[in-house]
């Protein structure tokens, strides 16, 4: 009988930890072209066409005339901790002889900030080292999500989250810096802004979406900014173009409109109706409004075919799928645990002796506990009222005190094993040593103490020394210690897996004993 269950226990971990492996070792996606998933924010500076893939998680650009070649503006770098997990909505421009790239950085954070790179042949790409603006903090959950820029590049539109739906705000230059100047466009009724861009005739182009309506369009002729709020009325894609809109249009994403030696040149974003809903891109051309047509060699409305999509290699949602499980396990793994302690404890009781009065401390405090809790919550989390004091005393007066206390001889233990193991004899404990000395002075301006012994005018420069001693300790903290933490978790998680499989199927009888 055991000899399956063994089996079972043996072959049910080494599956779960082989997937998450895979799932961390393979890509999620194999094949497909650069935009296979499709084309988003599109922007055109004469014949070259930047976007963002479908995935939104780098910038891309192409030519028009030989639409079959596409390359990735930059890659995004573990130095530039303000784009490491991608870059999207390229804004390219031309700046005197060279090219400007004004972009959306994902950080390291996941928060997305507005970014600049440069070049000089619009190929070669270098971002610079830090964003260029950082919106307020309460101006959005996760920064913003759309950019555009004005006609003279002195304001910059963004789209954020606040207060349930997508709003515009706005940030003008000043003295080579950014600044936020608050909501630009109120919307009268509650929707959400998919787009937003400025056109050569001063209006702008709203791609707006309601609560219950599909995205739509609009033309706003108001005076902007504005403080008050503006009806958002639909306008005809066919009439503003004055002729058919693209063939795969099924959701407008956004309408961007530029002239170029004064003819308009206007970009369709919007994804494919039926089953292939990836985005793509038309470009049309005209004198203006109403006379716009379908640039050359576009197909079928697009100006490019998309390779094939890629395939899934599964594994990533497999181990979505086998996460699922961990709760399961972990319901049954509490159930088991409370009827371990209380026979564990209850067979101590009937033994006798001093052992017992610990153990009859450790049931009655449990069933004090359980009882406690269950009418507290039973009764809505009351602020007043015996439940509500009980929940006090035993939760806040007593088990958070007793936490403390096991923390601080815990610390106590770890500092000793910290005097045995910082005992440099081998190279690893060397490195063990410095990294820990490292983190621990980069934690105060030990730059700016040090500099201040020396002379007073120096602290500027100890303060330059410590900002670069704190970026070396949060690599050290948020990449190469991420890295083992997650090794480590990924055993102990797989381990514990087992060690629930065993207790589960009665192969462990430690925990009974």
């Amino acid at each position: 009988m055991n000899l399956w269950k063994r089996a079972l226990v043996w072959w049910f971990t080494f599956g779960f930890g082989l997937v998450w492996v895979l799932a961390f070792l393979l890509p999620t996606e194999v094949g497909g072209g650069l935009d296979g998933e499709g084309m988003r924010s599109p922007n055109l500076v004469g014949q070259r066409l930047y976007y963002t893939t479908g995935k939104q998680t780098f910038i891309a650009m192409m030519d028009l005339d030989r639409t079959s070649v596409r390359r990735r503006a930059f890659a995004p770098s573990p130095i530039r901790k303000h784009d490491y997990n991608g870059a999207s909505n390229p804004l390219v421009f031309r700046d005197g002889e060279s090219l400007r790239m004004i972009y959306l950085g994902l950080g390291f954070d996941f928060v997305y900030r507005v970014c600049m790179a440069e070049s000089q042949d619009g190929t070669n790409w270098q971002p610079l080292s830090e964003p260029i603006f950082d919106p307020p903090a309460t101006a959005a959950i996760a920064g913003p999500h759309g950019l555009s820029m004005s006609a003279d590049r002195r304001r910059l539109y963004y789209t954020v989250f606040e207060n349930g739906r997508v709003v515009i705000r706005y940030a003008e230059r000043s003295d080579g810096e950014w600044r936020d100047m608050g909501q630009y466009l109120r919307l009268k009724e509650p929707l959400s802004v998919l787009a937003f861009s400025e056109m050569p005739d001063g209006r702008a182009v709203v791609v707006a979406k309601g609560e219950t309506a599909g995205a739509f369009s609009s033309i706003v002729d108001a005076a902007l900014p504005s403080s008050t709020p503006i009806v958002v009325v639909p306008f005809a894609l066919e009439r503003f173009l004055g002729t058919a809109p693209p063939q795969f249009l099924g959701d407008l994403l956004g309408i961007v409109a530029a002239t170029d030696a004064g003819l308009w040149r206007v970009l369709i974003n919007g994804t494919s109706s039926g089953f292939d809903a990836r985005s793509r891109v038309a470009l049309y051309q005209g004198t203006g409004p109403g006379s716009l047509t379908p640039a050359d060699g576009a197909a079928a409305g697009a100006v490019a075919e998309l390779p094939a999509p890629a395939h899934t290699t599964y594994f990533n949602d497999w181990a979505g799928t086998l996460s699922e499980f961990v709760p399961i396990v972990s319901a049954f793994g509490f159930g088991l645990g409370l009827i371990s302690l209380v026979g564990v404890h209850g067979r101590k009781i009937g033994k006798g002796g001093e052992p017992a009065i610990f153990s009859g401390i450790v049931l009655a405090a449990l069933a004090a506990m359980l009882v406690v809790q269950l009418n507290f919550f039973y009764r809505g989390k009351p602020e007043t009222g015996i439940w509500s004091d009980l929940n006090q005393i035993l939760f806040y007066r007593l088990q958070f005190p007793l936490g403390s206390t096991m923390f601080g001889l815990l610390a106590a233990y770890l500092t000793s094993a910290a005097y045995r193991a910082f005992r440099i004899r081998t190279l690893d404990a060397a490195i063990l040593a410095g990294m820990a000395a490292f983190v621990i002075l980069t934690q105060v301006p030990t730059g700016q103490f040090l500099a201040s012994l020396f002379a007073p005018g120096a602290v500027d420069g100890g303060a330059m020394l410590d900002a670069y001693a704190v970026e070396g300790r949060n690599w050290a903290l948020s990449i190469a210690n991420d890295a083992v933490q997650r090794a480590v978790g990924f055993g102990a998680f797989v381990g514990a897996i087992a060690m629930a499989m065993r207790v589960w199927l009665s192969l462990d009888k430690t925990s009974q004993s």
